[in-house]
């Protein structure tokens, strides 16, 4: 009988915790998906990855690409850490080209500063995560 409470609260613990998790991260969408305004984080996401917009360095951090003066996706000119908080100054949506197939598509481009404002450039909205 104790064996059968025991089994239930582990079940219910661990539900617990997966639902906290999910409801930790369920709020956190990137600037591509939906409009960000104000505030974000740099994220080497898979999107953002996967088109290059981001990689990881020879000490394994990983770090977000971005156009100093406009937005790009190729000749990158500025560097972030993976996980910095920024504030958005604004926001334009650029037609862009995928290189391996030709798709034109159009695509949210965020300008961006360092909360201590050292650091400002454009990012792919692929590379940029609500707070």
């Amino acid at each position: 009988m104790l064996r059968k409470y025991l089994l239930w609260f582990a079940l219910a613990f661990v539900l617990l915790t997966l639902t906290a998790c999910l409801s930790l991260f369920a709020g956190q969408r990137l600037g591509h998906e939906v409009q960000l305004e104000a505030t974000g984080t740099l994220t080497c996401s898979t999107d953002c990855m996967d088109r290059g917009q981001c990689g990881t360095a020879a000490d394994e951090s990983l770090y977000v690409l971005g156009g100093l003066d406009v937005p790009t996706v190729a000749n990158h000119n500025r560097v972030f850490a993976d996980g910095t908080p920024v504030q958005i100054v604004t926001s334009r949506v650029e037609n862009v080209q995928n290189n391996s197939d030709g798709q034109r598509f159009s695509l949210t481009f965020y300008q961006v500063t360092t909360e201590d404002l050292t650091k400002a450039g454009w990012v792919a909205g692929w590379c940029i995560a609500s707070r």
